[in-house]
């Protein structure tokens, strides 16, 4: 696609990863939630996708109050500390992580959980990493902009057809490539990439990162369950085509009422006004449109 890549990556590198406590704001009566019970029903989601050949699919991305996910293209200046553990914390929960290649090409970024969730997920039985899927229909991925890559849980996803050169084909960064079948319109088969996790990665709970043309095929294909939204305490302004918003396509059902499962903020945030809103929404599903849009940002 032609419009100017935008991003979901919100992570320095080596940021402060200390656990943190949330405040839970809804549902009702509030209570303060320690990280490691924060979203826990998500471990045992995976029971909820057994007959539908596909994984549960959530959307994560962070926000300025007026909207924009992105500063000078890099979303890292948005949310602030918590937000990046709570990014990581749901990386966590999930089998799979799954971004656009359009996030590698505009800045470096670290794929993988800390050491302490890395525990936590064995203690539950599963590999220390989800696996990381890389999906692209353009070009192919900056691989170099990968921080501490993970080899045997990188796997590139890409239209079936593409050409590939001989240094991203053999790069000791990817563990394999995946060619996916293409919808009508020659681009990536969403439904077709997801059931390919499902069946031959065993990939149960996936956790999509953008970006914004990768999140609206998601959800106007109906493949998209949840939202996971952090709201940042800041307007940003700025003059972007088009708008860096966390979706970017036609518009969707505008009819659509979708559920509010709940609203967290940050216990403390030391030194600082950072005191972001976590939302989590349940997508009410539409019917299924045929989108030409799927791209690889």
């Amino acid at each position: 696609m032609s419009h100017a890549t935008l991003l979901v990556a919100r992570e320095p590198i080596g940021p402060d990863l200390t656990p943190h406590s949330f405040l839970r704001l809804f549902p009702t009566p509030s209570e303060v939630v320690p990280e490691e019970l924060i979203h826990d029903d998500l471990w045992d989601c995976s029971q909820d996708r057994n007959s539908s050949g596909r994984p549960k699919v959530l959307i994560n991305m962070v926000s300025s109050l007026d909207g924009r996910i992105s500063v000078d293209g890099k979303a890292g200046a948005i949310g602030g500390v918590a937000d990046r553990r709570l990014m990581r914390i749901l990386r966590s929960r999930v089998d799979a992580v799954m971004f656009g290649a359009g996030t590698l090409r505009s800045e470096k970024i670290s794929l993988g959980v800390p050491p302490d969730l890395s525990l936590l997920r064995t203690s539950r039985s599963l590999s220390e990493q989800p696996i990381h899927i890389i999906l692209t229909g353009i070009q192919e991925p900056e691989l170099k902009n990968i921080v501490d890559p993970i080899p045997d849980r990188t796997i590139l996803f890409m239209r079936e057809g593409m050409k590939t050169d001989e240094e991203g084909s053999s790069s000791p960064i990817m563990g394999e490539i995946v060619e996916v079948p293409v919808n009508s319109q020659g681009m990536v088969d969403l439904h077709a990439a997801l059931a390919i996790l499902h069946r031959e990665q065993g990939v149960r709970t996936l956790l999509v990162e953008g970006g914004p043309s990768l999140n609206h095929s998601m959800i106007v294909q109906g493949l998209a369950d949840e939202i996971h939204l952090t709201l940042a305490p800041k307007i940003l302004g700025g003059d972007t085509e088009p708008p860096a918003s966390i979706v970017n396509g036609p518009f969707t059902n505008p009819h659509a009422k979708h559920e509010l499962i709940s609203i967290y903020t940050p216990c403390e945030a030391p030194g600082s006004l950072e005191l972001d809103l976590f939302l989590r929404y349940k997508l009410t599903k539409r019917d299924r449109a045929e989108d030409p849009s799927v791209s690889d940002k």
